[in-house]
């Protein structure tokens, strides 16, 4: 019976969360790339984006947003783990500080109109 239950957690972590676990961690490294590409200077989004592997993350966009007839999910799914989803869950909150920040600049920004303000 236990057996039974185990592979049904299995079945649906690997059918209905593990999906959504990669489509999350695909717009993080979205949202990651574009703070590179600006640059957004944060020391502590530096340093939490040193703890992990930011190319996994690649993998996952490119494959999530890329269509390729090859790709199987199944492959990637050792890379779907707890330390995984703790760094990702760590970046995303930094993203949204730094873009809570950037809110509040832009908002008060004084050659800015009303309407192109938050």
């Amino acid at each position: 019976m236990k057996e039974q239950k185990k592979e049904d957690h299995q079945e649906v972590f690997r059918d209905f969360v593990r999906p959504y676990l990669e489509l999350w961690a695909s717009y993080v490294y979205v949202v990651h790339e574009g703070f590179m590409k600006i640059p957004v200077e944060d020391n502590k989004l530096n340093a939490i984006a040193s703890l992990g592997d930011i190319r996994v993350l690649e993998i996952f966009r490119h494959n999530t947003f890329h269509y390729n007839p090859r790709y199987k999910s199944q492959q990637h799914s050792n890379l779907v783990n707890k330390r995984l989803v703790s760094w990702v869950q760590k970046l995303h909150d930094q993203h949204e500080v730094i873009v809570r920040r950037l809110g509040r600049l832009i908002a008060t920004h004084p050659n800015l109109d009303n309407e192109a303000r938050f």
